[in-house]
Formats: structure tokens, C-alpha cells, sequence
């Protein structure tokens, strides 16, 4: 709905296309999105080989086909797609993206993780060397493991940045689940950010949770720290849907409400409130029926990667001893 409204005209201009002697006065694309391949440096426990190169190199070294069947094959897959996966977004495509310029209007960016992807780098100068940035909305997704201040200064040529970090717990906690960031490099990056955004009424940072099993009753000491940098710092809520046994609906109803009745201290009064309701509404929701069969998948391959990765999620989730 929301991309709907955005392209409402283009939409009623293409109603009005009514025969093959019509055509659009759009000369060019104007919003490109860019999925950058599988360049990252983390392993986070949500992620898979397609968007995440070390996980895919991590199956490969490790016998995965001693898991659960049916997550076996479906990682199977994952990584047989990641092996084939090209680099389309070499020189060639950023060298034909660049002639688009003067029509684009708004870029998303997301990888693997973009920062990474030095051909970016080369985009964003061809922005602004042909003084179309200022025309130009950014949207970038990054989990802020490195900081390049050249990179930051090119964005804020742009119209509009809208930077999302991905966070998902605080400290310890994030660190397990986006393996192997360490948090007082997370934190210090964030401070970073923020110093930078200070003065800058066209960059937006922003935090990106993504909510599973395993954080799910961590949420409230991470939006704590979040409304300690900043206390106009707005969140944004995703789930994890896939794998399913990571998706929080197979908790049973008495782990819902004790998530639910922490988050519900925060709705009043935080930026992020209306994604709030929307997970307190979600963790009303009654049981799923498969909660078994989705507990010992979720067991049994948290407890694989703690073997291959030397982690512990007791050690760092305790409150995950009931499952």
C-alpha cells in the first residue's frame, strides 16, 4: 500500500495507456532496489548462505546433514544457490546505473552487508559528481560492524538518508545472535552515527529489530539502551518467518504474555510504539499446533551452531531454560 501511494500517478498512467500507439513519458527507471549479494561478515542465526558468505562457507566446513530433515535440505538449497550466485553488481552494472542517474529519485540499498561492496562507493561519487544526490533518496540497511567516515560524508550530499542499523538485544545477547560483532564495537559505531546525523536534518538513523524466539523477552533492555542515545531514536519491528521454528508463534501462551506484559511498560512513551502494538498483538495470538515438532527443530539447530560457533545460548539467554 504504502509503494502504491508512492507511484499513484505512474499507476493511473498506466490505466490510461490504453493502446499500443500510447506510452509512458517515464524516459527511465527512477527507484532502483539493490540487494547486494551475499558480502557480509557476520553470521547471524536468522540469516542463511544466500544473503551471508561466512555461513556459507561456515556449512560447507561442518555436516550439516545430520540436523533435522527438513532443515537439512532446506539449507542444502540455501547453499547450493549461494555456490551459483554470480557478482552481478561488478563494474559493468554500476557503469549502466550511472547513466540512469539523472532519472532516479529514490535507491534502496541492502546486502549482505553494503558497506562492504566498494563498487557502492563508486555509485555514490557518479552521484554526486553529476550533481543529481541532492534529487536522490537513500535507503541503506547496514549491521554498522565497520565505519568508513568517506562513506558518510558522500551521503550527506543526498536528499534524504534513511539509515537502518540491524540490533536486535543489547550487549552480550547481540553479539551471540549476530556472531561474532562484538558490542562495544556495535556501540561505538552507533555513537558514531548519531554524532554524525547530529547536524544533518536529511540523514535518519534508525533501528532495525528483527524479532525471534531467542530475543523476543530480551526487546525491553535493547529498547532501554536505544531511548538512552537518543530519546527521538525510532525503531522499526521485522520478524523472523523463516526459518519457522525461529518464528515466535510456537511459543507456548505463557512465554507470550511474560514478553508481552514486559513490552507493554514501553508503548506509551516510545518512538517505535506503533510497532510495538503490532508485536503485542502478535504475541496474542494462540499457540500453533505444530509447537513440538518447531521446539525440537529450534533445540536442535541452536545447539549445532553453538557446537560449531563455541557458544552457549543458555549462558546467554537463560530465560530460554524453560524450552
Amino acid at each position: 500500500m504504502k509503494e502504491n501511494k508512492k507511484y499513484e500517478a505512474l499507476i493511473d498512467e498506466l490505466f490510461n495507456t490504453k493502446d499500443s500507439s500510447d506510452s509512458l513519458s517515464l524516459p527511465m527507471p527512477d527507484y532502483f532496489d539493490l540487494r547486494l549479494g551475499n558480502q557480509c561478515n557476520l553470521k547471524c542465526r536468522m540469516c542463511n548462505p544466500i544473503f551471508s558468505k561466512p555461513i556459507a562457507d561456515e556449512l560447507e566446513q561442518n555436516d550439516f546433514s545430520q540436523m533435522d530433515p527438513e532443515i537439512s535440505n532446506d539449507l542444502g538449497a540455501m547453499l547450493d544457490r549461494a555456490q551459483k550466485m554470480q557478482r552481478w553488481y561488478d563494474d559493468d552494472f554500476f557503469q549502466d546505473l550511472s547513466q540512469m542517474i539523472p532519472g532516479l529519485r529514490e535507491v534502496y540499498i541492502s546486502g549482505g552487508e553494503p558497506l562492504l561492496v566498494k563498487e557502492l562507493n563508486r555509485f555514490l561519487d557518479e552521484c554526486i559528481k553529476q550533481q543529481r544526490a541532492k534529487n536522490i533518496k537513500l535507503r541503506l540497511n547496514s549491521n554498522l560492524s565497520v565505519w568508513n567516515e568517506d562513506f558518510f560524508k558522500k551521503l550527506s550530499h543526498f536528499k534524504r538518508v534513511s539509515f537502518g542499523v540491524s540490533i536486535d538485544a543489547f550487549g552480550d545477547r547481540n553479539t551471540w545472535i549476530r556472531h561474532p560483532l562484538k558490542w562495544d564495537v556495535l556501540a561505538k559505531n552507533m555513537d558514531r552515527l548519531l554524532l554524525f546525523s547530529k547536524d544533518l536534518p536529511n540523514f535518519h538513523p534508525t533501528i532495525n529489530i528483527t524479532v525471534s524466539v531467542y530475543n523476543v523477552l530480551a526487546l525491553p533492555e535493547l529498547i532501554s539502551w536505544i531511548k538512552s542515545k537518543d530519546s527521538k531514536l525510532d525503531f522499526f519491528i521485522d520478524y523472523v518467518e523463516a526459518p519457522n521454528f525461529m518464528a515466535i508463534d510456537w511459543l507456548d501462551d505463557d512465554f507470550k504474555a511474560q514478553a508481552r506484559n514486559a513490552l507493554l511498560n514501553f508503548v506509551a512513551d516510545t518512538p517505535g510504539h506503533q510497532h510495538l502494538n503490532g508485536l503485542i498483538k502478535r504475541l496474542e495470538r494462540n499457540q500453533q499446533q505444530d509447537h513440538q515438532i518447531r521446539r525440537t527443530q529450534f533445540l536442535t539447530h541452536t545447539q549445532t551452531l553453538d557446537q560449531w560457533r563455541s557458544q552457549n545460548y543458555l549462558e546467554v539467554f537463560p530465560e530460554l531454560s524453560n524450552i
